[in-house]
């Protein structure tokens, strides 16, 4: 293929997901990204590669559009196939594409950008040559499923090693991503979905009790529509909802409304064009969105980026996109699955704040974040290794992370210093958050001078040895299951007891070992860390500090120890998101 005039980059967007004429809504994040990244058309491949039913006709198709070239792979597969066959599957068709002459692009591009690794960047990883660059976007909220099995842990991991850059939607998703591989974790990076600034606008700002709710979204068991109902039903009974979407929770949903007596107040609009939200938004007074799990969470960003007062639940991606509307009080997080009347108190609260809300500057923080050009900028370093807009801080903060209590605060304060342009040392004791830590963070480990102590050793063996017994009764269960007769079906329901058994006792060690480092562990410890840290890193104090972090109090001797160091550093415990800005001079 001959290069695009005006020498631009062939790229190619490889993806499982994208709209079309009967399906607007299908994959259109990844029609947002494409755009957002406004690469030239004649320069740009989008290759669509679906899963159809197994009696479906194999095809590829074709067409333009504005933002580049489509082509369309249909794969008929039974939907009940693994995801990694899935993705083999996949990989095959692109093969019989590209050896049919049909998929030319593939092959002539210098980037390929997948969206999610499994299936798409496992899928294409092994048929690019090594000049070409792989980058893969991971918003998947089934990747855990994917990486709790061996084969689907191995096969994301060969991914990872091919490509150049894996980025996740969400820190926490790219922090249990570089735990599972910690040496593959300088690859993983975080870069936030696109949102259309100039779509979302501000809306008018409620006045009085918020009585107009909205959701947008698909109706399934996963995003909790159910509790959004109930809740209507404890409300005042002059709150009407509109259900914005649509699936296979929608009949029972709408018997549901009618036992609690709200039918009358619920209206049905169906699934909505992109262009429609914003006028749905501001015709409401609240969006309530209590989904179990979100990786980013689009929908309620779109809102607060508007200045519609938000209630969502604190799952993953929301408390790290929303943090600065949470503070301004245009947003309330409520537990996930939470109670109906959680639910309305938390509307209440967002009406009693909606007067001092600085609507405006969440707009800012938000359009800095993940407006269209902020994205632009950012996808545009990861494909093209373009430059960066130049940081607004050079201030020096070091994070004492000596607790896994303190660790966790300290999670937002160390993204918002990366964001503003600090350099940031993270001192930490904790093997997993020294892994976990973005990949700019230099890293001051000191994990090994405490897993040798006494007690540690104690109650590791306390953890292991249950977790041990629990393994080989799992594993002989299983063996005994794969012999036919009349035990196979008992030592299979023994293998899936031992198994809710041994996640139980997992969860439960977790609850148990946090506890006692926060109660005792992080304490004692705390007085023997400047000289474990002068032994594993020595200097670890020279270098200038402007602002340091404590997580908690066991972090008090190393501050101490740097505080005299330099003496004109600032001390404190972590931070709100604006509050460390200000701090850094942003």
């Amino acid at each position: 293929m001959t290069r695009p005039e005006g020498g631009e980059r062939r790229l190619v967007v490889l993806t499982p997901w994208y709209p079309t004429a009967d399906a607007p809504y299908h994959g259109s994040f990844v029609e947002q990204s494409v755009a957002a990244l406004a690469h030239p058309a004649s320069a740009t491949t989008i290759v669509q590669v679906t899963s159809v039913a197994p009696d479906e006709t194999a095809s590829l198709t074709r067409e333009d559009s504005p933002h580049g070239t489509v082509v369309r792979l249909r794969v008929p597969l039974d939907p009940m196939t693994p995801r990694v066959a899935t993705a083999l599957a996949h990989r095959e068709a692109i093969v019989a594409a590209q050896a049919a002459g049909d998929l030319p692009e593939l092959a002539a591009a210098d980037v390929v950008h997948a969206h999610v690794g499994m299936p798409s960047g496992f899928a294409v990883a092994p048929l690019l040559r090594a000049g070409q660059r792989l980058v893969t976007t991971e918003h998947a909220t089934y990747l855990e499923t994917v990486l709790r099995t061996p084969d689907g842990l191995a096969a994301y991991r060969s991914m990872l090693e091919r490509g150049h850059v894996h980025l996740t939607v969400s820190r926490a998703q790219a922090r249990d991503l570089r735990r599972r591989v910690p040496d593959l974790r300088t690859r993983v990076d975080v870069i936030g979905n696109p949102v259309d600034d100039a779509r979302f606008v501000p809306v008018p700002a409620p006045h009085g009790p918020l009585l107009r709710w909205v959701y947008v979204g698909n109706l399934v068991e996963r995003k909790n529509v159910r509790t959004v109902l109930e809740a209507l039903a404890v409300a005042d009974p002059a709150t009407r909802l509109t259900l914005v979407g649509d699936g296979p929770q929608r009949d029972e949903l709408a018997v549901l409304a009618d036992r609690l007596g709200v039918a009358d107040r619920v209206t049905w609009h169906g699934p909505a064009h992109p262009d429609e939200l914003p006028g749905l938004l501001a015709a409401a007074d609240v969006l309530v969105h209590l989904s179990d799990y979100e990786t980013f969470g689009l929908t309620v960003v779109e809102a607060a980026m508007a200045g519609l007062p938000v209630v969502v639940t604190r799952s993953a991606g929301p408390p790290e996109t929303l943090s600065d509307a949470a503070e301004q009080g245009l947003v309330a997080f409520v537990p996930v699955r939470p109670a109906p009347r959680e639910v309305v108190a938390a509307v209440t609260a967002l009406a009693a704040r909606a007067e001092t809300c600085d609507r405006a500057a969440v707009r800012d923080v938000l359009v800095a974040r993940y407006g269209t050009a902020a994205y632009r900028d950012a996808l545009r370093h990861h494909l093209f290794d373009a430059q960066l807009p130049t940081a607004a801080s050079a201030a020096r903060v070091v994070l004492l992370a000596t607790s896994e209590a303190g660790a966790g605060a300290l999670v937002p304060v160390q993204a918002e210093a990366v964001r503003a342009g600090a350099h940031v040392r993270l001192v930490t004791q904790l093997a997993t958050e020294a892994v976990a830590a973005e990949p700019v963070v230099e890293v001051v480990d000191l994990s090994s001078g405490v897993a040798r102590l006494p007690w540690r050793v104690a109650w590791r063996g306390l953890e292991l040895a249950p977790d041990l017994v629990l393994r080989a009764v799992r594993r002989a269960c299983a063996l005994v299951a794969r012999v036919p007769g009349p035990t196979s079906a008992l030592a299979s329901r023994g293998e899936r007891a031992t198994s809710a058994v041994l996640a139980r006792w997992r969860r439960a060690a977790a609850r148990a070992r946090r506890g006692a480092d926060r109660a005792l562990f992080a304490r004692v410890e705390g007085r023997v860390l400047p000289d474990a840290a002068d032994r594993l890193a020595p200097g670890w104090a020279d270098e200038r500090a402007d602002l340091v972090v404590l997580g908690d109090r066991s972090a008090n001797a190393l501050a101490a120890v740097l505080r005299e160091r330099h003496p004109d550093a600032r001390v404190v415990r972590p931070p709100s998101d604006a509050t460390l800005r200000r701090l850094l001079g942003v």
